[in-house]
């Protein structure tokens, strides 16, 4: 008699608490599909929920802090790192550097500086010089007349006061564009112009003038003691300060940092006086702009602000 083939083994019941019944389990085969079980499917009663990202994409960002980028590693970013401590001839070092890469603009100034500074006081003595001549005392021919007298006086009088005017405008557009370099690292001879309130910059003169006054009724260390703590009322007002806020803060400046200015100052008078004898005078086409832009520094640095390197 012939053997019939057994029946399959018959399916075991599922174990109990699989959450699964006849018809919902996997699909023949067993193969899971891809991703395994997703959070919120078809979890057993009351058993724990998977850990987050278990079994399935990683979350966004990585699993990194803060939903993203990955932390930024030591060294990457945040601020500059601080000076150094200032120094004098840390200065006009450093005026040095900017001052040969950015030749053109400051030599130029410092040609036109020098040159209207020597040349409008040389005109207008010409020019004085020849009313005496040609305004001769009728009483002695030898002499020169009152109003040769007067108008020789008024001349150079009048040439003071314009080349020291012309001066006052180069100064302020040579350390405006000292403080642009210092900013930024460059300077366009046009942009020494602008962004310059020049009417606060004049009253500010009239008071430093008015206070150099004063300090000559206490002989000439008065003088010497008012433009000494005066000295950066220029650059406060290129900052944007008014005429009289510009004037306590180069006072309460250089209150705050006597020994480093002072010592600044002694630096800059000796350099510029030597270089100036020994060139006849030439030599302030490279001291003015130099010593515009080591100033520039020093007002910047002794205020704890960065400079540009």
């Amino acid at each position: 008699m012939g053997m019939s083939q057994p029946p399959y083994p018959p399916q075991q019941p599922p174990p109990p608490g699989s959450g699964d019944s006849t018809g919902g389990g996997q699909p023949y085969g067993g193969a899971q599909p891809y991703g395994g079980a997703q959070p919120g499917g078809n979890q057993p009663y009351g058993a724990p929920p998977p850990p987050p990202g278990a079994g399935g994409q990683p979350p966004y960002g990585g699993g990194y802090a803060g939903g993203g980028m990955p932390p930024v590693p030591p060294g990457g970013g945040g601020p500059a790192p601080a000076m150094g401590p200032y120094s004098p001839m840390a200065a006009i070092e450093y005026a040095w550097g900017k001052f040969t890469a950015n030749i053109g603009p400051f030599l130029g100034m410092g040609a036109i500086i020098t040159v209207l500074s020597v040349g409008i006081p040389f005109i207008f003595g010409m020019a004085s010089g020849g009313v005496e001549v040609f305004n001769p005392d009728p009483m002695d021919p030898d002499g020169v007349s009152d109003a040769g007298q007067l108008g020789s006086s008024l001349l150079q009088l009048s040439g003071q006061l314009i080349g020291g005017a012309i001066q006052w405008i180069l100064g302020i557009a040579l350390l405006r564009g000292a403080l642009d370099v210092v900013d930024t690292g460059r300077v366009e001879f046009g942009a020494m112009f602008s962004r310059v309130p020049w009417g606060q910059a004049l009253l500010a003169a009239i008071l430093v003038f008015l206070a150099s006054l004063l300090g000559l009724l206490v002989f000439c260390i008065g003088l010497i003691v008012v433009l000494f703590f005066l000295y950066y009322t220029n650059a406060a007002v290129l900052d944007g300060k008014s005429a009289t806020e510009a004037v306590s803060a180069s006072f309460t400046f250089v209150k705050e940092n006597f020994a480093d200015t002072f010592l600044y100052a002694l630096i800059a008078i000796v350099v510029i006086f030597v270089i100036t004898c020994f060139t006849c005078g030439i030599g302030g086409i490279l001291t003015t702009p130099l010593f515009a832009i080591s100033t520039a520094y020093t007002w910047r640095v002794l205020q704890g602000r960065p400079v540009v390197h």
